[in-house]
């Protein structure tokens, strides 16, 4: 077993205390040291105080080692008590530091893994929303090897999921990043085709994404949060200047990391994909989807009614998705019909200038 510094010093203490409190035939010095049954009875108690800390620690992670390391730590507890009651201090002790020493590491092992588990779900989250961007954004520029490499994205997103499932945290999250940055490569594939309109579109969906991001991260009081929509909203102001400087191809770049970091803001602050959630998304899209059919009817348009139609079909994927309790898929599938809902209004206002 591996001590600490102060685990150490205290076991050595707790030595010598034990030998001299024994003297000669159990007489002689005692009174110089304090009783060494004392002495190992308070560090038996203290060792008690950091097992409870650790427990409610330990039972809200998923570190399967850090649960094993925390019963051993029980364990090795248990017995130094029964130590301590036969009168065997030196050997109580011993034990009581080894159990204090376990606890902490599985305390330590189940912060650490805590961590790792919601930075894995945050970037899977995000993930999965770059790729229902993506997808909706290439379809109308089709293209063969940035669609490998989106379907290559979904399936390191499922696997990432399944492995978060499984609580391995670090293999979630490089599944995650991995997937990210196939999504960032087909839309560089797909990015010559849309010019100054696809600049444009690219400029829209951060924007929205910011604007639902403002008021929940701002009433959150999470200073990375804050952060992360700050540069978000400094790396958009950006993109505009080179939009309006006529240089679309510094506006692509600079708009989809803004988008990234506002996405990475709402993840903190939203909290986990439930029912509840769901269905005040599809609510608002319902909306979103009503406005936009009130606007296209009229118009006549043939590119904005199939972008409707488009929506509607995502919106009833949705609704299916929440009905089947998959609620993260169900999410995904709302807000990109909110998104083809929106484009298509953006279609008929264009045209009709």
């Amino acid at each position: 077993m591996r001590f600490s510094t102060s685990l150490r010093s205290a076991f050595a203490a707790l030595a010598f205390a034990a030998i001299v409190g024994g003297g000669v035939g159990g007489f002689g010095v005692v009174s110089a040291v304090a009783a060494p049954g004392d002495r190992i009875e308070e560090e038996l108690q203290r060792t008690d105080r950091t097992i409870e800390k650790a427990e409610s620690i330990v039972r809200e992670g998923h570190s399967q080692r850090a649960r094993e390391l925390f019963d051993q730590s029980r364990q090795l507890q248990s017995q130094a008590w029964e130590n301590f009651r036969a009168n065997r201090f030196l050997a109580a002790g011993k034990l009581t530091l080894q159990a204090r020493a376990l606890a902490l590491r599985a305390s330590g092992l189940a912060r650490g893994d805590m961590g790792l588990e919601n930075r894995a779900r945050r970037e899977l989250e995000v993930a999965g929303a770059m790729l229902q961007d993506a997808l909706a954004d290439l379809s109308a520029t089709p293209n063969d090897n940035a669609n490998r490499l989106l379907e290559e994205a979904r399936t390191q997103i499922e696997r990432g999921r399944t492995q978060l499932g499984e609580q391995h945290f670090e293999v979630a999250l490089r599944l995650a990043l991995s997937a990210q940055r196939l999504i960032r490569q087909a839309l560089d594939l797909g990015e010559s085709a849309g010019g100054t309109a696809r600049a444009e579109r690219e400029l829209e969906r951060t924007d929205g994404i910011i604007e639902r991001a403002s008021a929940p991260v701002r009433e959150s009081n999470d200073d990375e949060a804050l952060l992360l929509f700050q540069r978000a909203v400094e790396l958009q102001s950006k993109a505009r200047e080179a939009h309006r400087a006529g240089t679309p191809r510094a506006v692509v770049p600079r708009t989809r990391e803004a988008r990234a970091l506002a996405s990475r803001a709402l993840a903190r602050v939203r909290g986990p994909v439930d029912a509840v959630r769901v269905q005040e998304e599809i609510e608002r899209t319902d909306a979103a989807i009503d406005r936009a059919a009130d606007v296209i009817g009229p118009s006549g348009d043939s590119i904005a009614a199939r972008l409707l139609a488009s929506a509607r079909d995502h919106q009833a994927r949705a609704v299916e998705s929440l009905q089947d309790t998959e609620f993260r898929a169900a999410l995904a599938q709302t807000l990109v019909a909110r998104r083809l809902a929106g484009r298509a209004v953006s279609t008929v206002e264009g045209t009709s200038r």
